[in-house]
């Protein structure tokens, strides 16, 4: 998965796409923000003024932490989606659900 933010399934392949504020660069895969930050906020990652507010946002595979500013790794296994057991592959950009055997 090469998309920055969110990859979208279609028709015989993908496109990715990019949270609200910010917009999918001509390289197709990259996130830029839509219009730069108007205040001093120190953002781990990407900052963009959504809507006349600066909002920080992180890469896929991780969340903005309690602090607004710094981002966190996304437990995906969390979720309790597999029956049996988890691994997280990438990053923590995708999961797969294991077996037990027999």
């Amino acid at each position: 998965d090469k998309c920055q933010q969110a990859c979208n399934n279609t028709e015989g392949g993908f496109r990715c796409s990019c949270n609200s504020g910010l917009y999918l660069d001509t390289d197709g895969q990259s996130c830029r923000a839509t219009k730069a930050c108007i205040s001093k906020i120190n953002c781990q990652h990407e900052c963009a003024n959504v809507n006349d507010i600066d909002v920080c946002f992180c890469p896929k595979g991780q969340k903005l932490s309690s602090d607004s500013l710094n981002c966190e790794d996304v437990d995906l296994c969390k979720a309790n989606v597999c029956q049996e057991g988890c691994i997280e592959i990438m990053d923590n950009t995708s999961m797969s659900c294991t077996c037990n055997l027999g």
